[in-house]
């Protein structure tokens, strides 16, 4: 996403995203041994796993909830079905099947004039713009912790 959106990225680059994607890993429970030691064996990992997981009714029903936002303030739900539209864009076909997430050839030409259009438009907006909502969910984060002493 980030190549489509801002272009080239050096070997070096995606080495340090790779190392620092690690921190999602364990804060989703992975071990740091689980975790791949070089992006070869990460690629490896991520082909076996698209081309052999599974997905419940009760999973499925999760991800689909997921993608409709829920109880999110008003502002980020507006933004939502361009959320949903891009979270399910990249995913290959037989994720999207296995979820159960609608995905026609109509959306897929959407999808690739969005990457033509959208790019030098987004490079344009003012950073602090770009990043609302993710500065929205921070500060809420941090006065829950202040007030609360945890997230949820």
């Amino acid at each position: 996403m980030y190549r489509r959106m801002f272009g080239p990225v050096t070997d070096a680059d995606i080495e340090c995203i790779y190392r620092q994607s690690a921190v999602y890993g364990t804060a989703l429970q992975v071990e740091d041994d689980m975790w791949p030691k070089t992006r070869e064996e990460f690629d490896r990992y991520w082909d076996e796993m698209i081309a052999t997981f599974e997905v419940d009714r009760k999973v499925r029903s999760f991800t689909r909830d997921l993608l409709t936002g829920g109880d999110a303030p008003l502002p980020v739900r507006a933004l939502v079905p361009l959320q949903r539209f891009m979270t399910i864009g990249p995913l290959p076909q037989r994720m999207r099947d296995e979820v159960a997430l609608p995905w026609s050839p109509r959306d897929q030409r959407r999808f690739d004039l969005f990457w033509k259009v959208v790019p030098p438009i987004y490079r344009a907006v003012p950073r602090p713009i770009r990043q609302l909502s993710a500065t929205y969910y921070l500060n809420d984060m941090r006065r829950r912790m202040k007030a609360h002493g945890h997230v949820i």
